[in-house]
Formats: structure tokens, sequence, C-alpha cells
């Protein structure tokens, strides 16, 4: 499941660091891009799957969203679920969601944002 708290708060506190969508990052299987902020977060989180797969996700909503908000967090109250990712329309509309059987994912909740084909964390917003 997620990290102790201390390196989760670590963990943030870095991200919250990316305030610029300057330096983007190409995904190549859907042609996405991506910012240093998902760049850093693969990097400090071994995120690369669920960042392709929430990719693949984004590009097929965003022919119908703009925006997409993207949450994604640990779960208990499914059984053989481990954490769920929901896509909303921006306005709390969720759009499409995922259960997840594993993830080893160190956070137990984040919220990242998809718009003009670019994935970015709220803080490069």
């Amino acid at each position: 499941m997620f990290t102790d708290i201390k390196k989760q708060i670590s963990i943030k506190e870095a991200l919250n660091t990316n305030t610029e969508r300057e330096q983007l990052y190409c995904f190549d299987l859907s042609k996405n891009l991506y910012t240093q902020g998902i760049k850093q977060m693969n990097d400090l989180c071994n995120s690369q799957i669920l960042v392709k797969d929430i990719l693949i996700q984004c590009k097929e909503l965003s022919s119908e969203f703009g925006l997409i908000q993207i949450i994604f967090k640990y779960i208990e109250n499914i059984p053989k679920y481990k954490a769920v990712i929901f896509y909303e329309d921006g306005n709390k509309n969720i759009i499409a969601k995922k259960l997840l059987e594993y993830t080893d994912f160190p956070l137990q909740e984040i919220t990242l944002f998809y718009e003009n084909n670019t994935l970015f964390l709220p803080s490069e917003r």
C-alpha cells in the first residue's frame, strides 16, 4: 500500500515546487504531453505505468471534455480492489473511473489535470 506519512509529505512538497509548464515531454504511445512535474512524480514514485494508463484514458476523453481532473486514491471498501482513478469534467461530475486491483503508488491520494493534450500537477495549473 502507500508509504508512511513523512515520506508522502516529502513527495508532495517536492511535487509542489513545480509551478510552470515550460518543459514538456511526449508520451510516444498516445502522443500526449506531460510536464516536468509529472516527470518528477514518475521519478519519485516509480509511476510510469499509472501515468501511461491515465494518459491513454485522457486521450480518449479529451475529444468531449476540455479540462479533465484526475483523482487517484486508495480504497478499502471494495473487495479485490486497492485503488480507484476518477476522471472528472472539472465540475465534479465523474466521466470515467477505473478500479485498480494492484498498485504500489506511494501516495494515498493525488489530483492531476489534463488539458490541451497535456497532463500536469495542480501546482502547474
